[in-house]
């Protein structure tokens, strides 16, 4: 399985923080657990273990906190070169599993009443 995230801006706890200095980030916090939990839920219903081949690679990059706005298209060529780097660093490992065979076309089921799989 490839998993391809988003640009992380990391996290940095605030200093000397109570709970107003925590009402924000808070959220970031929630977030990046429930990726985490979602990365390793995906990660045990695909049986990876030690010493085994890799089966599920996850590609996400880090940048400076406010580098790529949300709704801003101004840094797309520099997400695009981010990317890129990304899989150049990883080709020897995910070329032989998602690029070196050839795989049937994919044909979709028919959408009537005669199939009696779905029935």
């Amino acid at each position: 399985m490839l998993s391809h995230g988003y640009v992380n801006e990391g996290f940095n706890a605030p200093d000397r923080g109570g709970q107003l200095r925590w009402a924000i980030p808070a959220s970031q916090v929630f977030l990046e657990g429930q990726a985490s939990g979602s990365f390793g839920g995906a990660y045990l219903l695909l049986g990876d273990r030690p010493n085994a081949p890799e089966r599920l690679f996850r590609l996400q990059a880090t940048a400076p906190k406010d580098k790529f706005p949300l709704d801003g298209a101004d840094g797309l060529k520099k997400m695009n070169a981010l990317g890129q780097s990304l899989v150049r660093h990883r080709t020897d490992q995910l070329f032989p599993v998602f690029f070196d065979q050839t795989v049937e076309p994919f044909v979709p089921v028919a959408d009537d009443a005669s199939n009696s799989a779905f029935s």
